[in-house]
């Protein structure tokens, strides 16, 4: 097991360490439709598997074709039943995978990234909001000067 550990075997997909059952189907020699029914039985037998997988599609010559993204619990799901002379070999290549990636995203540059980067959403969130709301005002104002310019007149009973 000294083989390089393949981190392309693992991505961060919406900030979350993922694999996807293309990969998985090739890495384990199985068909990719068979991966594929092998998450929807997961599914079909308990609801809550649902937090490990998520569907989606992938283009081959113009045509979708379902695909997972599924998390390392969902991984370790589906894989629990593969065996074979490979699978084992396989399966630790992935939870070494799993677990580079995660030292990666947990280090402290990466984290300090994603906190600038919420930081930095907040502020362009509060700047339309405060723009928005600098919009009404400009909106209201004359609305409001006419009212006060009634209201401020010497005859008027109110």
């Amino acid at each position: 097991m000294n083989e390089i550990i393949k981190i392309d075997l693992v991505e961060v997909k919406n900030d979350q360490l993922v694999t996807d059952s293309r990969k998985v189907a090739e890495s384990f020699g199985k068909e990719h439709k068979n991966v594929i029914a092998s998450i929807r039985e997961i599914l079909a037998a308990d609801f809550s598997a649902t937090r490990f997988f998520y569907e989606t599609t992938f283009d081959n010559r113009g045509k979708e074709y379902p695909m997972y993204f599924m998390n390392r619990d969902g991984f370790s799901l589906l894989v629990m039943g593969f065996n074979g002379k490979n699978a084992l070999a396989w399966k630790l290549k992935y939870i070494a995978a799993f677990n580079t990636m995660e030292e990666r995203w947990n280090s402290p540059e990466q984290v300090m990234a994603r906190a600038l980067k919420m930081a930095d959403n907040a502020i362009r969130s509060l700047t339309t909001k405060s723009k928005q709301q600098e919009q009404i005002i400009n909106e209201l104002k004359p609305k409001a000067d006419y009212v006060d310019t009634i209201l401020q007149n010497k005859g008027l009973v109110t």
